[in-house]
Order: structure tokens, then C-alpha cells, then sequence
């Protein structure tokens, strides 16, 4: 609701949709405020005064930057790499022949592409 719209009292203004002392915090201190919100009530407020944030006690601060340095260390964590297979353990003799022949069909084809590629330049 507007200023203007209010009656004005000694202590403030009345407000009339909700029938109460609105009382006016602008010229007081924080000293003053904090002892006249203490008894309950409204009131109406410059920006600057409502900007004020409680400390914190010291145990509170250490306790909130210890924890923040902790989580940046949390950054700095290397990636996992997942462990490898041990290539240095013998092969059965049934893995070995299977690798061979793939290693011979693997040279068949590779021979018969390059024929087809020289014919086919000549052809």
C-alpha cells in the first residue's frame, strides 16, 4: 500500500486494510529497530537497512571455509582409468592357431584386392 493512502500517526502511519500501526524505521538506528521489532509490528524501511546480514560466530566461519576448501579439493580429483588386461599371460595353442589363420585369411584378401585394383587399371 502507498504512503499516501495512510493516515499519518505519531509513531508512523495506520494502515487502514489491515488495521494496524505501521511503524516508520526510515530516520531510526539499528540499535532502535532491533528493540522495536523485538515488540512485534510493521513497519517501513530504507533499502540500506534491510541489506544488514547477522556475523557469523567464529567457530561457524572456520567450520564454512574449512568445508569450501575441502570442496574445491574435490576438483582436482584425477579421472579413473579402469584397469587393463594382463596381454604377458600364455595363450593356449587353440587361441594361437585362431589368430594365425586370421592373420593368413587377412593377407589373402589384402592380395586379392591389390590384383583386382592392377587389373582393373589395366583392364
Amino acid at each position: 500500500m502507498l504512503l499516501g493512502r495512510m493516515d499519518q500517526t505519531d509513531k508512523g502511519f495506520y494502515c487502514k486494510s489491515c488495521h494496524k500501526e505501521v511503524t516508520d524505521f526510515r530516520e531510526m538506528s539499528a540499535q532502535e529497530i532491533q528493540k522495536q521489532l523485538k515488540k512485534g509490528g510493521c513497519g517501513i524501511f530504507l533499502p540500506e537497512q534491510l541489506v544488514h546480514r547477522p556475523k557469523l560466530s567464529v567457530l561457524k566461519r572456520v567450520a564454512f571455509y574449512g568445508l569450501m576448501g575441502l570442496s574445491f579439493l574435490g576438483f582436482q580429483v584425477q579421472p579413473l582409468q579402469a584397469q587393463t588386461p594382463n596381454h604377458d599371460e600364455p595363450k593356449s595353442k587353440k587361441e594361437i592357431r585362431k589368430e594365425k589363420k586370421e592373420k593368413r585369411k587377412a593377407k589373402r584378401n589384402e592380395r586379392r584386392w591389390s590384383r583386382r585394383a592392377v587389373a582393373g587399371a589395366y583392364g
